[in-house]
């Protein structure tokens, strides 16, 4: 096979890879999002603006309601417990939502089961507290979940972005940054690395 061939075979996996490995957080952090909400008091209603998320902070949705008046919930069905060949239970992931709701219309967030009372509760807070100007905050609909999709997401976005960009910045700007943080190093760093280099260009000769 061709060089040229190789090398495109290989940026194609490359990109494939990636995508698979990006599909995989970005779907499950679509139905298990991040939600920036903010209430604002004025003029005696209440309003909420929504972005709700994947991957923590790349909007899918935007909800805005006036005058909101009431905060409910109620949990999602799941599927029965299922018993493995090795007679153990598993159990999915008990799902709630939270409905805020007015005469504008209603906005409904999915949330763990566990965190649908301490929402409510902070939600409802606001809502029954006249005095309470504003309220913003972040939650996930599974915390747990949510910080293991973005840090796999984030290594992987970092991984590629290396790769493409060593091939679209020239060669010489990479060496020059490569030298830069080289002299970063304190004195004792930068012998250690000398060597190193020098200890595997030596051992690449042998071989």
């Amino acid at each position: 096979m061709p060089a040229n061939q190789s090398t495109l075979k290989g940026h194609l996996t490359l990109h494939l890879i990636v995508a698979i490995f990006l599909a995989v957080p970005v779907a499950v952090t679509w139905q298990l999002p991040t939600t920036w909400i903010s209430l604002d008091r004025a003029g005696g209603g209440v309003s909420l603006k929504a972005r709700v998320c994947l991957l923590f902070a790349i909007p899918f949705r935007t909800v805005e309601l006036s005058d909101v008046e009431a905060v409910d919930s109620y949990l999602a069905p799941g599927p029965p417990p299922q018993r493995t060949t090795r007679r153990i239970r598993s159990r999915a992931i008990p799902m709630g939502t939270v409905v805020v709701s007015g005469p504008g219309g209603e906005a409904e967030f999915p949330v763990a089961a566990k965190n649908i009372g301490p929402l409510k509760e902070r939600l409802g807070g606001f809502l029954a507290d006249p005095s309470a100007r504003d309220l913003s905050f972040v939650f996930t609909a599974h915390r747990g979940i949510s910080v293991f999709c973005g840090v796999w997401a984030t290594i992987f976005i970092g991984i590629y972005a290396i790769y493409v960009l060593s091939w679209i910045i020239p060669q010489q700007i990479q060496w020059r940054f490569v030298d830069w943080v080289f002299r970063l190093l304190p004195a004792k760093g930068r012998r250690q690395v000398a060597e190193s280099i020098r200890a595997a260009a030596a051992e690449r000769s042998d071989q």
